[in-house]
This record gives C-alpha cells, structure tokens and sequence, in this order.
C-alpha cells in the first residue's frame, strides 16, 4: 500500500534556511511547486528534495490572462520525470469537462504519476470519474473562495467518506 506524502507549499521561495531544515529533519517530506515557476523547481531540485509534486500553475496563471501549453507540460513533466514525484494534471478552473480531457490527454501522452483535480462547485460526477481512474486526487476551487471551514468540512468529509481508500490532496 502506498504510504501517506505530507506535500507542502511554499518551500522554493527566498528562505533557503526554512528549505535546509525540513530537508534535515524532515528528509521524506513532499514539497509542491508550480509548472509556472520553473525557478522554484529547480531550487527544490538542488536543495535535494526527493517528492515533489508538480503542479500544473493553472490557477497562478488563470489570474494572469496566462494560458499554459499543455503538450509543453507534457515534455517537461517527461523531461524531468526521474524528479518529479506526482504530476497535476492540467485542469481549467470553470470548465470540468476540459479539464478531464485533459487528464484523459496527458494519460494517453504516458503520464502515468498524474493526479487529476476536482473543483469545489463541480458537478459530483467528474470526482467519480477520476476516482474511477486513480487513487490520488487533488480538490481545488478553493482558494480565494472558501472563507468558511463550516461549510468547507462538510464537502471533504463527504468526499473522504464516499472514497475512504482514496488519497486526496487539497489545494490553496
């Protein structure tokens, strides 16, 4: 069975002294970072992280106007295969049904460490499908929206109880 990675966000900023001591102490640790940030992939690279997990940066650069290539992506993620722990699949923040073709895409294209992303507000249906497909999904839409953890606790915790053999990693 596949053990439980703790992933954090954050760690390929400025502070490399806050990076040098979760590596010390905290050696398994996973870290996220962000496919729109290729500096901070590499400062986590050379800090000597072992699980990182990818992160497409759809929602960074959503708020940009920026649009991210998705076969791109895909090259990268080949490229640096050997370093890169979990893969986010690139999803559209608003249109679930482009997201999942684009999971379905970057399966065919031989991503095989890829996590899909369901979104607070989605139609149930699609957190079905992707759990039919893989045992690791993200949740998002929830930065910059949720406000209130009343109402937040609820939605994990139906999700949790309807996949209790599922792992789920929650965004912002």
């Amino acid at each position: 069975e596949d053990e439980m990675i703790l992933y954090l966000a954050g760690m390929g900023g400025e502070n490399k002294k806050i990076r040098s001591y979760v590596l010390e102490h905290y050696p398994d640790v996973g870290v996220l970072c962000s496919y729109a940030n290729p500096k901070e992939f590499n400062s986590l690279v050379e800090t000597g992280f072992k699980n990182i997990m990818m992160d497409s940066g759809a929602y960074s650069v959503s708020k940009k106007g920026i649009v991210i290539d998705i076969d791109k992506y895909i090259e990268f993620l080949k490229l640096n295969s050997d370093k890169i722990t979990v893969a986010v699949a690139l999803d559209v923040i608003g249109n679930p049904d482009q997201s999942y073709k684009n999971y379905l895409y970057m399966l065919d294209k031989g991503i095989n460490n890829l996590v899909p992303t369901f979104h607070l507000g989605e139609d149930n249906k699609w957190l079905d499908l992707y759990c039919k497909k893989s045992n690791f999904v993200g949740i998002g839409g929830i930065a910059g929206s949720v406000t209130n953890w009343k109402l937040y606790y609820p939605f994990l915790t139906r999700i949790v109880n309807k996949y209790p053999n599922h792992k789920f990693h929650c965004f912002g």
